[in-house]
């Protein structure tokens, strides 16, 4: 399978301009951007990127027309949105198209069991991916890949995901703030999508691990406090105790304790190094520098 023309859908979402951004960098492909009528307009790109617009509610022929002749499609849409997955997987069939990677993205990994329970919109991004895997086993040619890279690091320092309120100089450390995760900048997601569709028989119906780094809250904080000049004012959590008191909340609904349990679970549960299907080198993917990504983002807040 060769990967020339590449379609993206989600192109104003957070992870889709650095997504866009790399894939043209890279110059080895031909790119559209899918978008609704009631979307803002594209992030800024080449002049060589075709843009076309869509209904809003992406109906089944526009979608197939304006993928035939792609041999891949990538989603930045919200991962837990289970039935647009599964619209644009069954166009992207009719379409003949080779190769759709979800917007899978997971801070933490929607495979592990305990996530599912705790944090149910990981149930849906699972479910997405089953779909893919029947797809994918009922149509020879076409294929899947996920990518799981951990929190968003750079998104994560400028609100408060990686529990840190930088603008305050306070931090929440949890389990005494040594415990290693995997993260991810936005650029190295974009760079990630690039080396699956470089390799594509080898990502092949898979869920990879990726990271621009494997780092603790500890670090975080000194590289912080370096920067910034600032002594951080912190609260010692239990991670158990905190995940227990968001687990009700969690299970009505409540977005920001959804936030805040994803936020603890991705700096005490993901730690991709240890994964079998850790695809940095695969991926052709570079460790980056954690005290120059700490001081560009805080020097961009």
């Amino acid at each position: 399978m060769s990967t020339k023309k590449v379609a993206v859908i989600g192109c104003n979402s957070r992870i889709g301009p650095d997504i866009i951004a790399e894939l043209e960098a890279s110059s080895l492909f031909t790119l559209t951007l899918l978008q609704r009528e009631s979307s803002k307009p594209a992030p800024p790109h080449s002049s060589s990127t075709k843009v076309i617009t869509l209904s809003n509610d992406f109906p089944s022929e526009q979608l197939i027309s304006a993928l035939q002749g792609h041999d891949a499609l990538v989603l930045a849409l919200p991962g837990s949105a289970v039935e647009p997955h599964k619209n644009l997987a069954n166009a992207c069939i009719k379409a003949g198209i080779k190769r759709f990677i979800p917007a899978d993205y997971g801070s933490v990994d929607s495979s592990d069991s305990i996530v599912a329970e705790l944090v149910p919109l990981y149930k849906q991004k699972t479910a997405v991916r089953e779909y893919l895997t029947q797809l994918s086993s009922q149509h020879p040619d076409f294929s899947w890949t996920s990518l799981v890279c951990g929190h968003f690091f750079d998104y994560g320092l400028q609100t408060e995901l990686l529990a840190f309120n930088v603008p305050k100089a306070t931090a929440e450390i949890f389990d005494g703030g040594d415990v290693k995760w995997s993260a991810s900048t936005l650029a190295q997601i974009g760079k990630a999508v690039v080396g699956v569709l470089r390799k594509p028989e080898e990502t092949r119906n898979k869920m990879l691990y990726m990271q621009s780094f494997c780092v603790s809250q500890n670090e975080v904080l000194a590289e912080l406090e370096k920067v910034s000049g600032k002594k951080f004012k912190d609260e010692q959590l239990s991670s158990e105790e905190y995940i227990k008191g968001k687990k009700d909340a969690v299970d009505k609904g409540d977005r920001d304790a959804t936030e805040q349990m994803v936020a603890v679970l991705g700096l005490t549960r993901a730690n991709w190094t240890r994964e079998k299907e850790f695809a940095n080198d695969l991926l052709g993917l570079k460790e980056e520098n954690l005290a120059e990504v700490v001081k560009k983002t805080y020097d961009a807040l």
